[in-house]
C-alpha cells in the first residue's frame, strides 16, 4: 500500500463497483438481478443434500464393524488351530481339542458385507476343511 500525501491512500480497490442510485431511496432487486429465486434454489438444494445424507446414513450397516472384528478373530482362531494341528502332526501328539475347535469355528461363519474379507474367510475355511478331510473328519 502506498501513501500519496495527507489523508490519501493509493492502490486500494473495493471488490465490486458501488451501484449509484438516482436518489429515489430503497429499491428491491428486480427478477433479472436474481435476488429471491437464487435464495429459494439454494435452500432447496441444501434441503436435498441433507436428505441424501440421511438416506446414506440409513444404508450404513451399524453392525458392520462388529461383524468385521468377529470375522477377523474367527480367522485368526482358525489359523491358530491349524498351526496346532500342524505342530501335533510333526510331534506325533495330535490334539482332538484343536479339531473340535476348528469344527466349531467353521459353523460360526457369518458374512461381513466386505467382499474381500468374506473371500479371505472362505479361503481360510476351505483350507481348514481340507486339513480336516486329510485327517478323516468330514463336515456335512
Amino acid at each position: 500500500m502506498r501513501i500519496q500525501g495527507p489523508n490519501r491512500l493509493g492502490g486500494v480497490s473495493s471488490g465490486s463497483p458501488t451501484k449509484r442510485t438516482d436518489g429515489t431511496g430503497f429499491a428491491l432487486p428486480s427478477e433479472g438481478e436474481g435476488g429471491a429465486p437464487k435464495t429459494a434454489t439454494a435452500t432447496a438444494t441444501h434441503a436435498l443434500a441433507g436428505l441424501d445424507a440421511l438416506i446414506a446414513l440409513q444404508a450404513v450397516d451399524a453392525d458392520a464393524p462388529r461383524k468385521k472384528r468377529k470375522a477377523v478373530k474367527r480367522g485368526r482362531d482358525l489359523l491358530d488351530r491349524l498351526d496346532e494341528i500342524r505342530i501335533g502332526l510333526l510331534s506325533g501328539q495330535m490334539s482332538g481339542e484343536a479339531i473340535a475347535r476348528i469344527l466349531g469355528l467353521l459353523d460360526e461363519a457369518e458374512p461381513t458385507g466386505d467382499p474381500r474379507l468374506d473371500g479371505l474367510m472362505e479361503d481360510i475355511a476351505l483350507r481348514a476343511e481340507v486339513e480336516l478331510a486329510k485327517l478323516g473328519y468330514f463336515r456335512g
